[in-house]
């Protein structure tokens, strides 16, 4: 991941911490969801990603045999920080 990426990840999370009260068990989950995510993207900026590349990350969950009820959760941890950004 690169720096910039942590770095707005780091800004999302506590930005969900100060304005939304998020939970930390709620805060550590949208932060390897989040990381998956940047990881499947390949060092690409997260603002260049397109809804292929999302469906295509959703395939990849379940591919790795996460239940629909997990990916669901994910891609609302990727839609919030998409709208953050």
């Amino acid at each position: 991941m690169s720096r910039l990426s942590r770095q707005r990840l780091n800004a999302f999370l506590d930005m969900l911490a100060a304005e939304r009260g998020a939970a930390r068990n709620t805060l550590e989950a949208y932060e390897r969801d989040i990381e998956d995510y940047l990881g499947f993207l390949g060092g690409r900026a997260p603002a260049d990603a397109c809804a292929e590349d999302i469906r295509g990350w959703l395939v990849d969950l379940a591919a790795r045999g996460l239940k629909a009820s997990s990916a669901a959760r994910r891609l609302s941890a990727i839609r919030q920080f998409h709208r953050f950004l």
